[in-house]
């Protein structure tokens, strides 16, 4: 696992420390997923929504879920431009806990990681994605490794 902490200013000026790899065992997401989450408000996050199709790419077998990292109207709005099979809202009260429960290590953006089949977080990112990025998350996650934080 890689120590480095990562800095970054949000909106109103809060530092926000870094992020740990989700280690919860009582998480579990969609397996087999690379959720990407995204603000209205990050800038790396808008160009990694441009490149989602290479992401995709990368990712693959693994599906692409684009996440809401805040639940504001801007945010929301951006997230209307992405097909509605590579978006995740969480509407209901079990979906926003678990959001809430996957977004806690996300104590920055941009921020993504990528499941197992049994729906494990097995490798995250934590700067802006891109294909060749995703693909060497798929390719970690294939070797069966312990999951970690992939900045190359």
């Amino acid at each position: 696992m890689l120590g480095a902490a990562l800095l970054l200013l949000a909106p109103g000026g809060v530092v926000h420390g870094s992020a740990q790899p989700v280690d919860d065992p009582a998480i579990v997401a969609a397996p087999d997923t690379l959720y990407l989450f995204v603000a209205s408000w990050c800038a790396p996050c808008r160009i990694e929504l441009g490149q989602l199709d290479a992401i995709a790419a990368g990712a693959a077998p693994a599906r692409v879920r684009v996440v809401p990292y805040d639940r504001t109207r801007p945010t929301h709005a951006m997230l209307r431009a992405i097909a509605p099979e590579r978006r995740w809202i969480p509407e209901t009260r079990a979906d926003r806990a678990l959001a809430s429960a996957l977004a806690r290590n996300a104590h920055a953006l941009p921020y993504s990681f990528l499941t197992d089949a049994a729906g494990r977080p097995c490798a995250w990112h934590r700067v802006g994605l891109t294909g060749r990025a995703a693909a060497a998350m798929q390719a970690h996650c294939r070797r069966g490794a312990p999951g970690e934080d992939a900045l190359r």
